[in-house]
C-alpha cells in the first residue's frame, strides 16, 4: 500500500503496476511518484496505475533513513519535480491504460444497447474514419454483419461509450482461425479516457477465446489516431491499398493491420 494527502485511506498497488527494471517491488519508507484511479480494491479507496521512484525513477528506489517519516513523504510530487526518466516512465504508464480515475467497464453487447450504439455511431461518423456513406436516420445498429454476441461495449459509469465489433473476414474455412475487427468506435465526449485501448485489448482476449490465429483490421490512412492506438496494442502493417477510396475530393489509402495471437 502506498499513501498521500491526494488519496486518503491509502491506495492499493499491485506488483505488474510498479514501473522499474528488473524485479518490481516497493519497501516501506521508499518515496514514490504514482498515479492513481479511485475504486474498491480489496477495501482501499484507490488503487494505483502506475508508480516509480521518485528519487531516480527505474533505479533501486531510495530509503529514507529515519522510518518515522515514512507516512509525511510517501506522497505524489509534481512532475515538475521528478527527474525526467521517472516522468518519461509515468507518461507512458499513464498512456497505455488511460486517463485516472476513470473506470471503464468491457461486457458483451446486449439487445437494449442496440440505441447507444446507433448514437455513437452517428457521432463518429466522418470520412477520415469510414469508406461508407453515414448510417441512415433510424438504421439498426445490430443485424448480420454486428450481432450482440460478436459486439463488445465499454461502459463508464453504466453509460455505453464505445463497442467493438468482432467478425469473419471471409466464410472459407482454410480462413476460419482469422477474425477481424469490424468496426470500433468510441462516443467523442469519452475518448482519450482509455475506452478504445481497453476495447482492442478485450477484442483480442475474444479472439484468443474464439480460438483464433490471428485478428485482423482495416483501417483509412488518414485515421492517424486508430492507427497509433493499434500498433500501441502489437498490430502490425501488412499491407496498403494505395488509392482504394476516393473521399471528399481525395483519395485515400486502405491499410491493411494485423496481429497474430
Amino acid at each position: 500500500m502506498i499513501d498521500s494527502a491526494c488519496t486518503p485511506g491509502r491506495c492499493w498497488v499491485h506488483f505488474w503496476m510498479i514501473v522499474a527494471q528488473g524485479f518490481r517491488r516497493l519497501d516501506p519508507c521508499d518515496h514514490v511518484a504514482f498515479t492513481y484511479e479511485a475504486s474498491g480494491q480489496d477495501g482501499f479507496g484507490y488503487t494505483a496505475r502506475g508508480s516509480c521512484s521518485a528519487g531516480d525513477g527505474v533505479d533501486r528506489p531510495r530509503r529514507h533513513a529515519d522510518p518515522s517519516a515514512h507516512r509525511a513523504e510517501r506522497k505524489t510530487r509534481p512532475s515538475s519535480q521528478l527527474p525526467p526518466n521517472a516522468r518519461q516512465l509515468l507518461r507512458r504508464t499513464n498512456a497505455s491504460l488511460g486517463h485516472p480515475g476513470v473506470m471503464v467497464n468491457i461486457r458483451q453487447a446486449r439487445p437494449e444497447d442496440q440505441a447507444a450504439l446507433r448514437t455513437i455511431d452517428t457521432a463518429t461518423w466522418t470520412v477520415d474514419v469510414s469508406p461508407a456513406p453515414p448510417p441512415p436516420p433510424g438504421a439498426a445498429f445490430f443485424g448480420e454483419r454486428a450481432r450482440p454476441g460478436d459486439t463488445l461495449v465499454a461502459e463508464i459509469g453504466h453509460m455505453v461509450v464505445g463497442y467493438a465489433v468482432l467478425g469473419l473476414s471471409s466464410p472459407l474455412a482454410s480462413h476460419a482461425h482469422v477474425l477481424e475487427i469490424r468496426g470500433l468506435a468510441v462516443d467523442p465526449a469519452h475518448q482519450r479516457c482509455g475506452a478504445g485501448r481497453r476495447l482492442v485489448e478485450a477484442s483480442v482476449e475474444q479472439a484468443r477465446g474464439r480460438g483464433a490465429r490471428k485478428l485482423a483490421l482495416r483501417v483509412l490512412g488518414t485515421n492517424i489516431r486508430a492507427r497509433r492506438l493499434y500498433e500501441s496494442c502489437g498490430f502490425l502493417v501488412e499491407g496498403v491499398l494505395c488509392a482504394e477510396f476516393f473521399l471528399a475530393g481525395r483519395y485515400i489509402d486502405d491499410v491493411l493491420m494485423a496481429r497474430i495471437l
